[in-house]
């Protein structure tokens, strides 16, 4: 699969845009291996979005400082890489799940202006949740947390990890904060 990529050169920082987003080059294969994963797993999503997730998977572990690894195993747990896939209804919360990661907006507050089937938007709102998840409860409490204490959620994600190719694992955050909550996440996939 061959990716359309446009060179941006800013301040000597070499660039390519995907899906929308600029990448750094050498960042670049990461988003493509990330766009090929989720399009072997659900063919019927339109090359643009899938490449607008990746891009999305790309910006979130920047952010939250996050394994792609982690944030593309909960996309494909929730939707299968669609993120416009209809999430059950939850008679609790009077609504749907919504968006590649599955938020639920009146349990965490996102305004309602905010389009969480919006690729990009969608698993940079998840990726902020999961990672406060996984900031009070570890990393498995904090899947199972996120997930609405789904039973068999943690074993589908380390069953999903195991499919990915290491480059997916490397550190991507430029907060040194965040490096704290990436060892987490390595630790518990080595454990695993």
């Amino acid at each position: 699969m061959i990716l359309p990529i446009l060179m941006v050169v800013m301040s000597n920082t070499p660039l390519v845009t995907i899906g929308g987003v600029n990448v750094k080059v050498e960042d670049a294969g990461k988003v493509v291996m990330a766009s090929e994963w989720i399009s072997e797993r659900n063919q019927k999503v339109s090359k643009a979005t899938v490449d607008s997730l990746a891009a999305g998977v790309y910006l979130a572990s920047r952010e939250f400082g996050l394994p792609m690894a982690t944030i593309l195993a909960v996309i494909y747990i929730e939707c299968s890489g669609n993120p416009r896939a209809q999430h059950p209804y939850l008679p609790k919360y009077n609504t749907r799940a919504r968006g590649p990661m599955g938020v639920v907006r009146r349990f965490h507050n996102i305004p309602k202006n905010v389009d969480l089937e919006d690729p990009i938007l969608g698993v940079l709102w998840g990726s902020k949740i999961l990672v406060m998840f996984m900031h009070d409860y570890g990393h498995n409490t904090g899947l199972y947390r996120y997930s609405g204490r789904t039973k068999g959620y943690v074993q589908k994600y380390y069953r999903l990890i195991r499919t990915m190719d290491d480059e997916l694992f490397e550190y991507n955050g430029n907060d040194p904060g965040t490096k704290d909550t990436y060892k987490m996440c390595i630790k518990a996939i080595r454990r695993a």
